[in-house]
């Protein structure tokens, strides 16, 4: 049987092991399935990553704008929900929260009114 070799990996593996360009046709990419695979899991976590800072983002400033408790419980409980849960949420925050501050300027001032804007509906 044919045998190719993987860009990625640099090893010489049996056709089969690589995937069709399209389906139906006997030509094959020049990545096989494993180096593929891990690529598409990177891609994924970009990915992921990319929209947990955006939704944080968003959470954030909804909290700044809440004008009661109720709101900033509201917004809470959605952030809590879109994340999977607290733990989740304070992961994606402490990871945004670090990046911002290594940016500096004003990155890290949306966190800070988004805490106060917490402590004050938790003291009310």
């Amino acid at each position: 049987m044919k045998k190719l070799i993987c860009r990625d990996c640099g090893v010489k593996k049996e056709l089969d092991e690589f995937r069709r360009r399209k389906r139906g046709s006997e030509v094959r990419t020049h990545q096989c399935h494993s180096c593929h695979a891990a690529e598409e899991r990177i891609r994924s976590r970009i990915r992921r990553a990319k929209k947990d800072r955006s939704i944080a983002v968003q959470g954030m400033s909804a909290l700044k704008r809440a004008k009661s408790a109720r709101q900033v419980e509201a917004v809470c409980a959605t952030m809590i929900e879109k994340f999977g849960g607290i733990n989740r949420l304070c992961e994606v925050w402490k990871d945004l929260l670090a990046r911002d501050l290594k940016r500096g300027g004003l990155a890290g001032m949306r966190h800070m009114e988004a805490v106060i804007r917490l402590l004050h509906y938790c003291d009310s």
